[in-house]
């Protein structure tokens, strides 16, 4: 089973709010077949069940998800209504817009849990005279692919639109990390 088909059911049921996957998480330890995970393997299962738990360790009992009224329930909503993925030409799966995207507007925020090495899917934040912090992402955002001029840009974990980007396209960041001689 793949790492893809893994990270999608974690997707899909994290869409559902910290309440849901806390009961889905207890359901999951009792070997309850899940219908996102039904065509998954034992393995693939715990794997998601793996990844559930680590996300809500980040949260603990102040998931944004629960709080409604703060309007984190809205942008959680509101980053699928932007963007979607789909194949790219830069590089397997990409992030593209789903609307409109004006220059300024930020398109989302990069969620999960924090890094503690590099690997697929980790954002690293570069605050000077701090340590860099990565979190490896769970949500839409981390099917951004690299172009050396890119259309949008991170502030801290939070993307915005560098230019008017047009439903369809691909939305790209430059990645950084290295210069050019």
């Amino acid at each position: 089973m793949g790492r893809k088909q893994i990270d999608d059911c974690v997707e899909q049921l994290c869409l559902k709010g910290c309440v849901a996957v806390r009961k889905e998480i207890k359901l999951l330890t009792q070997g309850v077949v899940l219908p996102e995970i039904r065509d998954l393997d034992e393995v693939a299962r715990k794997a998601v069940r793996r990844e559930l738990e680590a996300i809500m360790a980040v949260y603990g009992d102040a998931c944004p998800i629960e709080r409604e009224s703060d309007g984190w329930q809205g942008k959680k909503q509101r980053l699928g209504n932007l963007v979607f993925k789909a194949s790219s030409t830069i590089h397997g799966t990409g992030l593209f817009a789903k609307v409109d995207i004006n220059k300024g507007q930020q398109i989302g925020t990069y969620e999960g849990p924090t890094a503690k090495r590099d690997g697929t899917y980790v954002l690293w934040v570069f605050e000077e005279g701090e340590e860099a912090v990565g979190r490896s992402g769970r949500n839409l955002l981390r099917y951004l692919n690299h172009e050396d001029e890119g259309n949008a840009e991170f502030d801290g974990f939070d993307l915005f639109a560098l230019r008017d980007i047009n439903t369809g396209d691909e939305i790209t960041f430059d990645y950084g990390g290295w210069e050019e001689e």
